[in-house]
């Protein structure tokens, strides 16, 4: 396989870096997080610990890496196709 269908290295990692940088966001500043929850009664602190997660994370424009990954995810799946054809080509 060349490395014309292969996703490129770069994209996967700058992907991956942008997604670990959103998930350490969302998981930040566990005292802020903490303070707002004590108003919040017990029988509800995880769907209020859900929702500000959720508010975090609609703060970022995720449409960029949404299409990134899908062009990664779209590359993988004509890899995997390409192998598969190669692999039955062998085999008869």
């Amino acid at each position: 396989m060349d490395s014309a269908t292969r996703p490129n290295h770069p994209d996967v990692e700058n992907a991956l870096r942008e997604l670990t940088a959103i998930r350490a966001d969302l998981v930040s500043g566990p005292a802020v997080l903490h303070r707002r929850l004590q108003g919040v009664h017990a029988n509800y602190r995880d769907s209020a610990r859900n929702l500000l997660h959720y508010l975090a994370l609609r703060r970022h424009d995720l449409r960029p890496l949404q299409l990134r990954m899908i062009w990664i995810k779209s590359h993988i799946r004509l890899i995997s196709c390409l192998r598969k054809m190669e692999d039955s080509m062998f085999l008869k």
